[in-house]
Formats: structure tokens, C-alpha cells, sequence
């Protein structure tokens, strides 16, 4: 077993705009290999004949496993691979006067096998777990390849920082008293914006074996990926929460073909994520050592609604159905927190 390889390549342009502002471009590379997976040393190879036919007998199973006493045999090997390239565009205001802000766009590619045969997460589909994917198929683990689910093809972040310009030292009511400084001077709002595409997703079937392997037997039985229909976009132009994608771009092929179906990893495109989230929130000095600080922080501050992941199980009557909002990023439904603090 070796250590899995990277290598990583960048390169930037960046220009002084004056006003305390840098614009930057920056592309970013990086190819992985020798990433470690986790293969079924007893799968038989796709065919015709079918897996009951090929182990019926002590004397068939001998002839046609690895090792005949056993289902599965999992173990640890390198092959998956991965290559990632995007170009980050940037607007950046150093905090100045009052105001700074960040702007970040990103184009992103992310391609791997590295994750399973239908990666729902960040960590590797199949019993492997942290150890590796199963593959569906350990004679062809390229047919695994695909868009990475957690990479978005298109990233968009905005970041403000803003001191409201009333109260004491500021541009706006610089001379006023005591109370009314206390209420109106020191307010300062943070901003978040955030604006992306949906994560590549996978579809899948249960049920059928059209490679003959009986992946139901296999930790990578369920999370077989049906056929394709040439033609038929998956994603639909207009989609809704109960269907967000094109059913009749999919037909789960038929037992014992000699293949797995053709579809491949990542062609199915979830739901964006929009999210506006800012802290407002004040500083009052009391004495010498003594302050009272006051912070507001509204998450999703519009209450824009951000459907979770639809159902990609192909086989399953909710296919396209979705059935929860997102919870990360700050997307899901808008929440506040309010916090009094003292300081001395």
C-alpha cells in the first residue's frame, strides 16, 4: 500500500485598484493519485451467465471465486484518483473609513473515482468508510469517475463589514451627547452573502443485476446507477419540489445483461444555495474597565428557501422528491440570536 500522491500548481494576478482595493485572479490546480479504495477481491467479472448459475455447485464456486468460501472480501488498495482546477476571481476592500468587504467567485471543476459508485457525502460511499469506496465494478473502477458531490461548479461569497456612521467620532452626529450616543453611536453590521450552485448527484436502483455479480451480496449492491436514455436531459428546465428531475432520462436494465448501467457519476444537478446572513451589534462603555456589548446575528436573513438534496433512488416512487430544507451554510430557515454581554 503506498501514500497517495499530490501535486499542486497555482497562479495569481493581482492589481491595486486604489481606495484600499485589490482585484486578484488566481487559477488552482491539483491532480491526486494512488488514493486508497476499498475492492471486493471475490466479485466474479460481469457476465451473462448470472452469479447463481456461476456458484451453484462447490465445484463452480472453486472454479470461478477467488475464494470460494466466502461472499465479499474487502481489502485496501491503491487506484482512485483525482483532479481539481478552478479560477477564483476576487474584489477586496481593506477595512478603511468605516467599510471593507471581500468578494469571491469561483469556478471549479472536480473530477474523481475516489468517492464510490454514488457518492452521497464528503466521506466515501460503501462499508469502507474512512478506509476507501467500494467500487461497483473491480474490474473497470474508472467507470467511477465523475463531478465530486461537495465541489459546487459555480461559488459566489460576498463578506461586509460596515460601521454605521452616526455617534461619536463619526461622520454623522459626531458631537452628541451621552444618551443619545448611547443609542445611535458604535453600531456595526456584518454581512455574509452567499450565492452557489447545487452538489452532483448520482441516481440509483435497487432490485435488479444486470452484471450478473449480485451486488446485493456486495457492500456496493446498493448503489448500482441504471441506464441512461440517449437524449433526455435528467434535469429538468423548470423543476419543482416534487420532481426535480426528468424520470424518463432513466430505465433500470434488465438481470444478467453482462454490464452495469450507464450512467455516470455526478449527472444530476441539486438545488443552489441563496443565504443573506448579518450580525448588528454595539459597544457601550460604562467606565474605565467596565463595557456592555450587544450583538444581534440574523441567519438567513430573508428566510429564502433552500430545498435539501431530492431523492435519487430511481427505483423508489419519491425519485425527485424533496422532503427537507438544507441545514448547513447558514440556509436553512431563518433563525435569530440575540446575546448581552459584559466585560470587566
Amino acid at each position: 500500500l503506498k501514500d497517495p500522491r499530490n501535486i499542486q500548481w497555482s497562479f495569481s494576478v493581482e492589481r491595486d485598484l486604489g481606495w484600499q482595493t485589490t482585484a486578484r485572479a488566481t487559477y488552482t490546480g491539483s491532480h491526486t493519485t494512488q488514493l486508497v479504495y476499498s475492492p471486493d477481491l471475490n466479485q466474479v467479472a460481469p457476465n451473462t451467465v448470472g452469479y447463481a448459475a456461476l456458484t451453484a455447485t462447490p465445484a463452480l464456486r472453486q472454479a470461478n471465486l477467488r475464494f470460494p468460501n466466502f461472499n465479499e472480501v474487502l481489502t485496501r488498495d491503491n487506484g482512485p484518483s483525482a483532479k481539481y482546477e478552478g479560477l477564483t476571481l476576487e474584489l477586496s476592500r481593506r477595512f478603511a473609513r468605516g467599510i471593507g468587504f471581500q468578494n469571491s467567485y469561483t469556478l471549479a471543476y472536480n473530477r474523481s473515482n475516489a468517492l464510490g459508485s454514488a457518492p452521497s457525502s464528503l466521506i466515501a460511499q460503501g462499508s469502507g468508510g474512512e478506509n476507501g469506496p467500494n467500487t461497483q465494478n473491480f474490474f473497470n473502477i474508472n467507470a467511477d469517475y465523475g463531478d465530486v458531490i461537495y465541489t459546487r461548479r459555480h461559488r459566489f461569497v460576498n463578506t461586509l463589514f460596515y460601521d454605521l456612521p452616526f455617534g461619536r467620532g463619526r461622520q454623522f452626529a459626531s458631537n452628541a451627547n451621552g444618551i443619545v450616543n448611547a443609542i445611535i453611536g458604535g453600531w456595526g453590521v456584518t454581512g455574509i452573502t452567499l450565492l452557489q450552485s447545487g452538489p452532483f448527484l448520482t441516481p440509483t436502483f435497487r432490485g435488479a443485476d444486470p452484471s450478473g455479480t449480485n451486488p446485493t451480496q456486495r457492500s456496493a449492491g446498493p448503489f448500482q446507477r441504471p441506464d441512461c436514455v440517449a437524449g433526455v436531459d435528467p434535469n429538468l428546465s423548470n423543476p419543482s419540489i416534487n420532481q426535480y428531475f426528468n424520470k424518463a432520462a432513466f430505465a433500470i436494465p434488465g438481470n444478467n445483461i453482462g454490464r452495469f448501467g450507464t450512467c455516470g457519476v455526478g449527472g444530476l444537478h441539486g438545488p443552489g444555495t441563496v443565504t443573506f446572513s448579518t450580525t448588528v451589534g454595539k459597544q457601550v462603555k460604562l467606565s474605565e474597565r467596565m463595557a456592555l456589548r450587544y450583538e444581534a446575528a440574523f441567519a438567513n436573513l430573508f428566510n429564502h428557501l433552500n430545498p435539501d438534496v431530492p431523492n435519487t433512488q430511481v427505483s423508489n416512487a419519491s425519485f425527485g422528491k424533496i422532503t427537507a430544507v438544507q441545514s448547513g451554510e447558514e440556509a436553512g430557515p431563518r433563525s435569530i440570536q440575540m446575546s448581552l454581554r459584559l466585560t470587566f
